[in-house]
Parts: structure tokens; C-alpha cells; sequence
């Protein structure tokens, strides 16, 4: 919704900018004492304010509405993020090492990480790694709810805005389906030990 306010004062700003820039203009072409033209001007203002005004509660308000009414909606996945906690290398000799991949006695795939000086175990079929290099300083597990939630269909700007201020997965939404919950642990490259 922020962002809709933001451009909905920027195209207002613009517009109105352009408009008085007009009409002062007309003016200062017209013949008169400089009374009237100030008691005009003061006019003008006055004008180029309510016009303001109409078109920032036009475009951050009554758009999305008609957009969310009028537009095509569908079930699409959404996260909730519950938490994030920060996460400490394995071992003390190897700084490096974040999480260590590890097979149980049904050759299933755990992850072990060292959560708060605790080494906890995360099973693979709910837990993602994210191995990027951006994630250097910020080394962390994040506990995510994934949703089902009726929005609208599509992405980008508008469409995302729309969807945080009608269908946004932290408000009280009756029209969302829990689906599960998973972990996602963000590592630097090489940060993860795989079992032989």
C-alpha cells in the first residue's frame, strides 16, 4: 500500500504541477490589476489542491478497490515468516561449515545445525538451503508457514500492492489454507558439509 501512495503522489504532484504551471502562465497573459491576480492565484491553488487531492485518493485508494473487485483471482502459494534465528558454524576448528548433511538408518536426509550452542536436526523434506554469498553476515534459519491464499492473479508492482492491501497473508485473511510449515536456512557458497 506504501508504494501505491508513493506513486499516486508522484503522478498527482506531476499533474498538478504541470496544470498550475498552465494556468499561471494564462494569467500573466491577462490584463489586470494585481489584486485580481492575486485573489486568481489564491483560486488557482485552491483548484490544483482539491485536483491533488482527488487524484492521490483516486490512484491509492479507489483503483485498488476496483482492481480487487473487478480483477481475476486464484489460489496461490504464499509464506508467513514466524521467525528467524541466527545460526553458529558446526565446529570451532572450521568457521566455514554451517550445516552438515547426514542420512539416517532409512536413508533419509537430515541437516544438522547448530542453533543457539545446540546442534538440531532438520528434516530435508521440510527444509531448504539457500547458498548465496549475499547471505555472508546474515547466516540464519528462518521458520516460514506456507499458505494457500485466494488473491489475485499475476505479479508485479500494482498487482503485489493490491494483494498486501486486500489478500496479504499476516492480516486475518478467512480465505487462506495452511499447508505446512518449513524451514529455510540461508548459508553462504560452500557453507554446507555433504555426507559421502
Amino acid at each position: 500500500m506504501l508504494t501505491l501512495m508513493y506513486v499516486a503522489v508522484a503522478i498527482s504532484t506531476l499533474i498538478v504541477f504541470l496544470l498550475f504551471r498552465l494556468q499561471a502562465s494564462k494569467l500573466k497573459k491577462r490584463k489586470g490589476d494585481s489584486n485580481y491576480r492575486y485573489k486568481r492565484m489564491w483560486g488557482i491553488v485552491f483548484v490544483d489542491s482539491v485536483i491533488f487531492c482527488m487524484l492521490f485518493i483516486s490512484i491509492a485508494f479507489i483503483f485498488p478497490f476496483l482492481e480487487w473487485h473487478l480483477g481475476a483471482k486464484d489460489y496461490q502459494i504464499e509464506d508467513e515468516v514466524l521467525g528467524e534465528t541466527d545460526i553458529k558454524p558446526i565446529s570451532q576448528s572450521n568457521n566455514n561449515i554451517y550445516v552438515r548433511e547426514q542420512y539416517d538408518s532409512n536413508n533419509n536426509k537430515k541437516y544438522i545445525v547448530n542453533v543457539g550452542g545446540r546442534l538440531q536436526e532438520y528434516d530435508s523434506s521440510s527444509t531448504t538451503i539457500d547458498e548465496n554469498n549475499i547471505n555472508k553476515n546474515n547466516v540464519r534459519i528462518t521458520d516460514v508457514a506456507e499458505y494457500n491464499v485466494y488473491e489475485l492473479r499475476g505479479r508485479g508492482i500494482i498487482v503485489n500492492c493490491v494483494n498486501d492491501m486486500y489478500a496479504n497473508v499476516y492480516i486475518n485473511n478467512t480465505q487462506k489454507i495452511y499447508l505446512r510449515k518449513k524451514n529455510q536456512i540461508c548459508v553462504p557458497q560452500n557453507a554446507v558439509e555433504k555426507s559421502k
